[in-house]
């Protein structure tokens, strides 16, 4: 879908009022540093970026490279958490490749919505068996930029605040929500 669009599709969802998103103390903390380094531009670059600035937070952490049209993600870095819960490291591959919480469509729309606001989107993904929660993760993506003006990387967040889900996804006994707070 061209980056167009995603852009008229999302325009009404993009105007409403977001509910106040609720974040674990990792995901705020990285939102924070992304605000202080990206200061009076839209965002910041990938250089801006100083992994010794958020040293506990890199085992949660994300870079991905994200192109506009079609929308595709290929993750570029993940850290030892994140690919715990996956079960295997990520870094290198395709989002349409995985098989990953709320399914790919979902994180293809997200990652669509990035491109076209060029600000960040926090959201919440539980996991429940029988009505009964068993994982949680608080999750962010946060836009970055080469240029200045166009959304060309992604840094993101999975801080799994409840049990860690070593990931078989597609493991049908668990009801999967994944919402996008903001």
């Amino acid at each position: 879908m061209a980056a167009r669009q995603i852009q008229r599709q999302l325009a009404d969802q993009l105007d409403a009022p977001a509910p106040s998103p609720a974040r674990s103390s990792r995901v705020q903390r990285l939102g924070d540093y992304w605000q202080r380094k990206r200061g009076d531009r839209v965002m910041p670059a990938r250089a801006d970026i100083e992994p010794a600035e958020i040293k506990p937070l890199l085992p949660y952490l994300l870079i991905a490279d994200v192109f506009a049209d079609p929308v595709r993600v290929r993750y570029r870095l993940a850290g030892t958490a994140v690919c715990e819960a996956f079960g295997r490291n990520i870094a290198g591959r395709w989002l349409d490749e995985l098989d990953v919480n709320g399914g790919v469509p979902f994180w293809i729309e997200q990652y669509g919505r990035l491109i076209v606001a060029r600000a960040p989107i926090f959201g919440r993904a539980c996991g429940a068996l029988d009505g009964v929660e068993l994982f949680r993760a608080d999750w962010a993506l946060l836009p970055l930029s080469s240029d200045g003006t166009r959304v060309d990387q992604c840094l993101e967040m999975e801080d799994w605040i409840k049990g860690t889900p070593i990931a078989d996804y597609g493991d049908r006994r668990i009801d999967w929500s994944v919402t996008a707070l903001a």
